[in-house]
């Protein structure tokens, strides 16, 4: 009997963390709306969702353009290029004496994050900054 509870347990923790709460587009402007309910004059779900898309969007054209972008307590996003390189894979996976297939990779633009406020947060270590 015991023995069941427990495994019904792991399972539940298992099924729990595959369908994890996550944060959304739609779940961030209900989250503003909901912070303008309390305000003198709220503001409307069109101009939450244009707030959002203008933020996101000048991040995306900053870094693009080769930009840093940087909002403070917070992170910053950065440019990143990716060099060229080669890569390999081995024709038969089974076999370690089959022969090599190598591919050229080429070069790529990609984005870094650093967030040294936010980690320090997410490890107890600051307090939550004020909304």
């Amino acid at each position: 009997f015991i023995v069941c509870e427990l495994e019904v347990g792991r399972r539940q923790q298992q099924t729990s963390s595959k369908h994890r709460q996550e944060m959304n587009k739609g779940k961030l402007i209900n989250l503003i709306l909901e912070n303008f309910a309390k305000k003198e004059e709220p503001i409307k779900r069109r101009v939450a969702t244009e707030i959002v898309d203008t933020v996101f969007d000048s991040i995306k054209t900053t870094v693009k353009d080769g930009q840093s972008f940087s909002y403070p307590g917070f992170g910053s996003f950065r440019p990143v290029k990716r060099s060229a390189r080669t890569g390999s894979v081995r024709k038969n996976m089974k076999d370690a004496n089959s022969e090599k297939i190598t591919y050229s990779i080429p070069e790529r633009n990609g984005v870094s994050f650093r967030g040294k406020a936010f980690s320090k947060y997410l490890n107890g270590d600051l307090k939550a900054p004020k909304a």
